[in-house]
């Protein structure tokens, strides 16, 4: 983020120093925007770009596996494949969440009867290294998830503790005035 306030303070400087027609003419400076504006929203778009790029790797290596009764597909279907672009980051979604995730990872290590032997092995010792970086990957940043939002609110867990102590206290307190005011008028 101060990388991103550093940036921000140069395009300033630019455009005050330069004029905004002038900044404007200049492509490198246009890509100097683009790339503030990118930086800036980047945080939320790692996650993103790590599965586009698992995404097209996986339609890569895994695109022309096949589903049929001759070999059948324990954890790869008609609907999470790698086939297209499309389906390739539902698949590994599904992955992501841990859902059968190895058996997706064992249709893809299996060995199809195709022309293209070398392909084969290659893909075949791949496979685990695919999976496992991106599940290990995924898995960390769900993890790291939950602590930021466990960190970020320990005060909110707090005051649901102080409310909670209050409600049992002002309980008491109204059944010790509802006793005194029975004793009262006794």
């Amino acid at each position: 983020m101060s990388f991103a306030i550093v940036f921000l303070l140069e395009f300033i400087l630019k455009i005050v120093v330069l004029g905004l027609s002038h900044y404007v003419k200049d492509k490198w400076n246009l890509l100097d925007s683009f790339v503030l504006l990118v930086l800036i929203t980047v945080e939320n778009l790692l996650l993103f770009l790590l599965f586009f790029i698992f995404a097209i790797l996986g339609v890569e290596l895994f695109g022309k596996l096949e589903c049929s009764q001759e070999q059948s597909c324990s954890g790869l279907s008609n609907h999470e494949n790698f086939k297209d672009f499309g389906l390739a980051p539902l698949t590994l979604f599904r992955v992501a969440t841990g859902s059968n995730w190895n058996d997706i990872m064992k249709d893809t290590l299996r060995q199809d009867d195709s022309s293209v032997t070398e392909e084969n092995k290659l893909t075949t010792m791949i496979s685990p290294i695919y999976f496992i970086t991106f599940v290990l990957i995924t898995q960390l940043v769900l993890v790291d998830i939950i602590i930021a939002v466990l960190l970020k609110n320990p005060e909110m867990i707090n005051d649901y503790d102080v409310d909670a102590e209050m409600g049992e206290e002002i309980e008491l307190q109204r059944q010790v005035d509802l006793h005194d005011r029975n004793n009262f008028e006794q």
